[in-house]
């Protein structure tokens, strides 16, 4: 015990001291603590009413609107002129943004540079005519103005429930369902890439060992088992660490800058401190992470030259890339049966349950299997990475063969 608590003592400081992990953990906790502010942010600015500053020229061939009825669809300030190659003008020499053409029900919009806020223009302008075409048809049928209001402001109410297995309602789940699910994707590409980083990291460090013949001197003082724990354990407690740092800021963000009321899409955005979501990413980050660590681990001790760190990487990138998009293609229906059987299968556990968990469709009896599995799993997977390490540094030049493996991780059971 005392030589694994030394390598991992050894390995956390050499990685948190690292400039690449310095620099990496202070993006991901700069980004913990924007990430949330941005509601408040759009609130702010809307508030700030900025799109009033923005000028149209008009020009209405037929004199249907009037600049109050304009103003309402389109948002800035609006001046009618009588000739549209005025209203160009005024557009070209920068004291109006834009020119609007209305011509029966058509229109030209003239602009100077192509923007997101000339396509909402544009939607704003086609509603308008479009509502226009719609009161006249009406007025036509004899439809009076109080009918046609109730007509087009109709809209339904509608809830989402939830049931459970027993049939009963529990909650209506279409207002957090957005919120969990941008939980979802942005915790899956943290995991992602904190699986990669760390387990690259760990392969770096193995192979140099071995091709500066380190390792040789290393395992004089140290069984390899007790290398192999330390170093994956050392580099899990500072990929653990940094997530913490995470998970810190983006609840300190979301204290100070949560509870936005919006609706639509402000208020999808508005996230807040989730205690158990928080807590099962550290529990799923962890146990998935010391899973893959100790098959990078494992996989590095079989090559002796940093040519050949690359190669040994694609069975775990595989993995990690598969469960990645599982969770992100499981969104489009997390109650699905391959869902639900890829989210016990320890592997995928860390992205797929954990999707199922922001979602709500994973039970704790199903979280507690999973956890368990994953569990089992780093017993099962670090018992065979100890043997496959011991045997890996050991051997210098040649990889190992299939055939060499395979017999060293049956000697127990023959």
């Amino acid at each position: 015990m005392k030589q694994i608590l030394t390598v991992l003592r050894f390995e956390f400081m050499t990685f948190a001291r690292s400039g690449a992990f310095i620099g990496i953990t202070i993006f991901m906790v700069l980004l913990a603590l924007i990430g949330p502010a941005i509601p408040r942010a759009i609130q702010l600015i809307n508030g700030l009413n900025i799109a009033a500053e923005r000028r149209i020229a008009v020009v209405d061939t037929a004199n249907r609107f009037d600049t109050e009825t304009i103003s309402g669809y389109v948002a800035p300030a609006v001046t009618l002129f009588g000739d549209i190659r005025e209203a160009r003008e005024a557009v070209v020499s920068g004291d109006y943004h834009y020119a609007l053409h209305l011509h029966g029900d058509n229109f030209t919009l003239y602009i100077t540079a192509m923007g997101i806020s000339v396509m909402n223009m544009e939607a704003g302008i086609a509603s308008m005519l479009r509502d226009r075409y719609r009161f006249e048809a009406y007025s036509a049928l004899g439809i009076d103005a109080d009918t046609q209001l109730a007509i087009a402001g109709f809209f339904p109410a509608s809830e989402i429930m939830n049931l459970s297995p027993a049939g009963d309602i529990t909650e209506d789940t279409a207002g957090g369902f957005v919120t969990n699910m941008i939980f979802s994707y942005v915790l899956s590409f943290v995991l992602y890439f904190g699986l990669l980083a760390g387990g690259s990291y760990i392969v770096t460090t193995v192979v140099r060992e071995k091709s500066t013949k380190t390792m040789e001197l290393l395992i004089t003082s140290c069984k390899a088992g007790h290398l192999m724990n330390g170093k994956v354990l050392g580099v899990s407690a500072a990929i653990l660490t940094q997530l913490a740092l995470m998970v810190s800021s983006a609840a300190l963000s979301m204290a100070l800058f949560g509870g936005v009321e919006g609706d639509g899409f402000l208020g999808m955005l508005n996230l807040t401190f989730d205690p158990y979501i928080m807590g099962m990413l550290v529990v799923f980050f962890f146990l998935g992470f010391l899973i893959y660590a100790y098959i990078y681990a494992a996989l590095s001790s079989t090559v002796s030259r940093m040519e050949d760190a690359s190669s040994i990487q694609t069975l775990p990138m595989m993995l990690v890339m598969g469960g990645f998009f599982m969770a992100i293609f499981g969104m489009t229906n997390p109650g699905a049966l391959w869902v639900n059987v890829v989210s016990h299968i320890p592997f995928f556990a860390p992205f797929v349950m954990f999707m199922r968990i922001c979602l709500g469709t994973a039970a704790v009896w199903e979280v507690a299997i999973s956890v368990s599995a994953q569990i089992l799993t780093i017993f099962a997977v670090a018992w065979l990475g100890a043997r496959i390490y011991r045997m890996g540094t050991l051997m210098y030049g040649n990889k190992p063969r299939i055939r060499d493996l395979c017999s060293i991780l049956l000697a127990p059971f023959s």
